[in-house]
């Protein structure tokens, strides 16, 4: 039976499914440092040259679920504010790939604004567009995430996505966020105006015996619904999470969903060792190709 079909209710009211699935933030160390320094950078008074931020690491690291989770204070922030507008002072946009270019930046800007976009207009006019908008709504940030997905486009188109990044932060006083893997830093480092203002943030995996990494996992099981049981307080437990998910962050929260699913699918209120080891999992440098 599939864990999508189960009904059961959690004692504080949701199904399992919601449970196992649903969005959860955890507080956990490096975490809360990435969120103060967003916050920092958002409330930043405005300079002749603004900084902006490089949040990089290992894919499923958790760097969107950062910018995802701060993005969603502002808002909430906002809202208890009941500020006239109607638009989130930060916007998030994925990183355009192959197609890199100004363009292909501003239309994603556009979007993200939802503003109408006229396939006949070209670079400058949508540029002009973004600076009312970003007057009129008072924004303060953008958030590229996905921004090593620039390293698949021809050098010239880089270039000038690059340097329309540098326009808008300088012109329109733009806190400028990038978020991506280990190659972003390196592409970052080689181009000596953006290394300059753009602090680099690196989110590293956690340590084998870290027992902040033992506390999180349990707070993951716990957000799952599931009780902890002697098994998880054991080291040697906390080990196989961490040897299997190899101490990332998003890792480690698939693969006790994945385990807790596992659990579910045998009437299990717990996850013992023996159902974590035994469930489907493959290591992230084997699924990711590296040796």
């Amino acid at each position: 039976m599939h864990i999508e079909h189960r009904v059961d209710v959690l004692p504080y009211g949701k199904t399992t499914h919601e449970a196992l699935f649903q969005d959860k933030w955890i507080d956990y160390d490096v975490g809360t440092k990435a969120t103060t320094k967003l916050w920092l950078l958002f409330h930043e008074i405005a300079s002749v040259r603004t900084k902006g931020l490089l949040i990089y690491g290992k894919p499923n690291s958790g760097k969107s679920m950062l910018v995802h989770k701060f993005r969603a204070d502002i808002i909430e922030q906002y809202q208890e504010k009941d500020l006239e507008s109607k638009l989130c002072p930060v916007l998030l946009i994925e990183t355009p790939g192959h197609r890199a270019n100004p363009k292909s930046l501003f239309i994603e800007i556009l979007k993200s604004m939802n503003a109408p976009i006229s396939s006949s207009h070209n670079a400058d006019k949508l540029l002009e567009q973004i600076e009312i908008l970003v007057r009129k709504h008072n924004i303060r940030m953008i958030v590229l995430d996905e921004i090593h997905n620039i390293m698949y486009a021809h050098n010239h188109e880089r270039s000038a996505f690059l340097n329309s990044i540098r326009y808008l932060s300088n012109k329109l006083d733009l806190r400028i966020v990038m978020v991506g893997t280990d190659h972003a830093h390196h592409m970052i480092q080689i181009d000596p105006q953006l290394a300059s203002r753009i602090a680099p943030f690196p989110l590293t995996p956690w340590r084998r015996d870290d027992k902040n990494y033992a506390a999180f996992v349990l707070q993951l099981i716990m957000g799952c619904g599931l009780k902890i049981c002697d098994d998880n307080k054991r080291t040697s437990f906390m080990h196989l999470m961490h040897d299997r998910t190899e101490g990332l962050t998003g890792e480690t929260k698939d693969l006790v969903v994945r385990a807790a699913m596992n659990s579910l699918n045998h009437n299990l209120d717990h996850i013992p060792a023996e159902v974590l080891s035994q469930t489907d999992w493959m290591m992230p440098s084997e699924r990711h190709g590296v040796v």
